[in-house]
C-alpha cells in the first residue's frame, strides 16, 4: 500500500497488504471538518500530504485554539483504538493534501492480528503525549512569533517541497492568537528572510533559521517522533522492542 503515512509505511508488508484492499485516498481542501466533537469514528484517517488541528472551542466567548496538530506523522482515531469511541476533538483540515481512510473496524482487527501494528500505534500514542504536553507548555510560555515559527517549522517537516497553502488568519485561530500578533509574527520572519508569504502560500527559505527560533520545545518533538525514521526492520518492530 503506497502511502506517504509514516505509520503506514512502518509496517510489515503483511499487515499493508490487510489494509490495502479498504484504504481509500482522497484530496481534502483547507477548513475541511472531519469529525466534530463526540462523533462516532468511523474512518481512521492517516495525513499524508494534509495536516489536520484537533480544535478546542470554548463556548462562553466563542474562543478556539489547537490542542495538537497530526501530519504524516500519525493518525487521527487512536482513541478508537485505545477503547474509546468518540472524537474527543473537533478535527479540521489545515493544510489542503492528501489523507488515507481506514474503517475503524478493518484497522481494529489488524491491530489484533498484526504485533508490528500494534507497537507501532502505540509509540504513536506515546509519542503524541511528548507533543500535546510541549503544545501546552508553549502556549503558556512563548510569544506568538516564537508559536508561529514552531507550527511552520513542525508543518515543513511534514510536506514535500517548501510551500505551504495556508492563511496568517487560519494560523491565528490554530494557535489562539490575535490576527494582528499572527500578522507581527509573519513579518518578523520576512524580516529575516525565513520565509515569503503571498496570497495564502508561505514559501521556506531558511529552515535552519526558522527551526533556530522554533526553540528547544520543537527539537523536542522532532526528537521524540524520530523513531519513525529509524532503520529497524519489520521483525524487530514485531516483537516489539
Amino acid at each position: 500500500m503506497l502511502s506517504p503515512n509514516k505509520l503506514l509505511r512502518r509496517i510489515s508488508p503483511d499487515a499493508q497488504a490487510y489494509l490495502a484492499p479498504y484504504a481509500i485516498t482522497q484530496q481534502l481542501t483547507e477548513g475541511n471538518e472531519i469529525y466534530p466533537l463526540g462523533a462516532p469514528f468511523t474512518h481512521a484517517c492517516f495525513p499524508g500530504s494534509a495536516i489536520v488541528s484537533l480544535m478546542t472551542d470554548m463556548e462562553n466567548d466563542g474562543a478556539t485554539a489547537e490542542k495538537v496538530s497530526i501530519g504524516r506523522e500519525g493518525f487521527l482515531g487512536l482513541a478508537l483504538v485505545l477503547g474509546g469511541e468518540r472524537a474527543l476533538s473537533r478535527s479540521v483540515l489545515r493544510v489542503p493534501g492528501s489523507v488515507t481512510l481506514i474503517p475503524m473496524t478493518v484497522l481494529s482487527d489488524a491491530v489484533e492480528r498484526f504485533a508490528c501494528l500494534r507497537v507501532v500505534t502505540r509509540r504513536y500514542a506515546q509519542t503524541l503525549v511528548v507533543q500535546l504536553m510541549e503544545t501546552v507548555a508553549g502556549a503558556r510560555l512563548e510569544n506568538s512569533n516564537i508559536q508561529v515559527a514552531h507550527w511552520l517549522a513542525l508543518a515543513f517537516d511534514r510536506v514535500d517541497g517548501g510551500s505551504l497553502e495556508l492563511k496568517q488568519d487560519a494560523l491565528a485561530e490554530t494557535l489562539g492568537i490575535g490576527r494582528l500578533s499572527a500578522s507581527n509574527a509573519f513579518q518578523s520572519l520576512r524580516k529575516q528572510k525565513l520565509v515569503q508569504y503571498s496570497r495564502g502560500r508561505i514559501t521556506l527559505l531558511d529552515i535552519d533559521g526558522l527551526r533556530a527560533i522554533a526553540g528547544p520545545r520543537y527539537a523536542r518533538i522532532r526528537n521524540a517522533y524520530a523513531w519513525q525514521d529509524a532503520s529497524e526492520d519489520n521483525e524487530v518492530l514485531s516483537r516489539g522492542l
